[in-house]
């Protein structure tokens, strides 16, 4: 068999994953899924044993670090349960037994022929495998469809763009990717996380393993600390831009933005402006002095609008609130509980895409 052999085979197996994974999705995730992976198996383990180079240390220390930064950001956010455990015909064989196969075939196929047009192919198809076209389809609205993109997708991707990098250079995927399914099996629970925020901390999390591993690349080849530094300047510049800026949007920082929606403030901002705002202690929340602009939350909603009037109802605090444009005051007093900060700055057109892209994901 040669290269030829591989490519076309390949293709005429992602089609027929995706046929079958429309048709019939139990077939495909407990027979032939495994199935496949089992071939790839039998069909390259040998010569993988051949190619690789088993560096233990390199995965033990990948996963001992997801371990601790997991452990660290659990505390941070909390965790909650997953759906995955040991059931051997519900998870294990859908899980590593293709798992073998795809990072075996994965090695082959990337690391002895090195053309990365190939290699981003093969990528893509590994990748396209993963994919269950069932859930995908079965959702009702954009909305979920935007939801899955963040929390499957994404991360499915960026690791599978990981993995191929670790056999580009010849490490055991293998190994890497065998930690990760055995972490989610043994331990029953993951980040609380929403699906925007999964998918910005996969993507931090595959871009900080690229980084480590393209430093030790360079450490290899004897290249000193310095150089190493020089090299991977650019990438650590992006990687602690993406990192505050993630930190920024998800509202780790003591400033968090959100997107006016509409012009009952337009004397101080206008739709389509990004409002900077403060978080406040709750001390603060029922300390705030009148003509001051809030941010709010009422049900899903944000709003912004300006205290005009301070009520003290027995021990308790509310507050009389009106956008400037507005003829009337809202018909709801504001409770120190609802207050998310203090309005500070505002930024010029620049909520115009969130606004859009709501848009979009509202419509029917």
């Amino acid at each position: 068999m040669n290269e030829k052999y591989y490519f076309f085979g390949f293709l005429f197996i992602l089609f027929l994953s995706f046929i079958v994974q429309i048709f019939f999705p139990s077939f495909w995730q407990f027979f032939l899924f495994p199935l496949i992976g089992i071939s790839f198996f039998l069909l390259f383990f040998p010569r993988y044993l051949r190619y690789t180079r088993i560096f233990p240390s390199i995965p033990i220390s990948f996963f001992l670090f997801f371990f601790l930064f997991f452990f660290l950001l659990s505390i941070f956010f909390g965790t909650t349960t997953n759906s995955y455990s040991l059931s051997f015909s519900k998870n294990i064989i859908p899980l590593l037994f293709p798992l073998f196969g795809e990072e075996i075939f994965r090695y082959f196929v990337i690391y002895p022929n090195q053309k990365k047009k190939l290699c981003l192919f093969y990528t893509f198809g590994l990748f396209f495998l993963d994919i269950n076209f069932s859930n995908l389809f079965s959702l009702e609205n954009r909305i979920q469809l935007f939801s899955y993109f963040s929390s499957t997708i994404i991360p499915l991707f960026s690791f599978h763009l990981l993995f191929s990098y670790f056999a580009y250079h010849r490490y055991p995927t293998l190994l890497f990717r065998f930690f990760l399914i055995c972490f989610l099996l043994f331990f029953s629970f993951s980040l609380k996380l929403n699906w925007f925020s999964q998918g910005v901390f996969s993507l931090f999390l595959a871009f900080l393993f690229f980084i480590l591993l393209f430093s030790y690349q360079k450490k290899k080849k004897g290249v000193s600390y310095f150089k190493r530094l020089s090299s991977i300047k650019p990438l650590l510049f992006f990687f602690l831009f993406f990192l505050f800026f993630a930190g920024f949007m998800l509202g780790f920082w003591n400033y968090e933005p959100i997107a006016i929606v509409s012009n009952s403030m337009a004397n101080v901002f206008q739709k389509g402006d990004v409002v900077i705002f403060h978080k406040i202690s709750s001390e603060e929340k029922e300390a705030i002095p009148e003509n001051t602009i809030v941010v709010y939350r009422l049900g899903s909603d944000f709003i912004v609008h300006r205290v005009i009037k301070v009520i003290r109802p027995y021990h308790d605090v509310l507050y009389e609130t009106k956008g400037d444009q507005n003829s009337s005051s809202d018909s709801f007093y504001v409770h120190p509980s609802q207050i998310l900060g203090i309005y500070s700055f505002s930024i010029k057109s620049m909520g115009w895409p969130a606004i859009w892209l709501h848009s979009f994901l509202e419509r029917k």
